[in-house]
């Protein structure tokens, strides 16, 4: 990541995993819960590491493949992504 990569807002990431979630299931984003298990979507081990490859890529920082499997909901994800000043990079 570079220094001049804008940080994402909490919200922010949280609409775009909605956004991947939504894009995998074929579903509308409304209907992705932030707090519904993403395994109840269908979310199966090869979802999970192209997302993960995909947050990647988005955050602009490497992602340990395990973090969606110990955080299985959106809001989760965004948890353990965001630091402390309310943003993730």
């Amino acid at each position: 990541m570079t220094d001049t990569q804008p940080a994402v807002s909490a919200a922010e990431l949280g609409q775009w995993v909605r956004e991947r979630v939504a894009d995998y299931v074929q579903r509308p984003v409304a209907d992705i819960g932030s707090q519904t298990l993403l395994s109840d979507y269908g979310m199966d081990s090869i979802f999970a590491l192209s997302l993960c490859a995909e947050l990647e890529d988005h955050l602009g920082r490497e992602i340990d493949s395990a973090t969606l499997w110990r955080n299985p909901t959106v809001d989760s994800i965004v948890d353990t992504l965001v630091g402390p000043d309310g943003t993730a990079r």
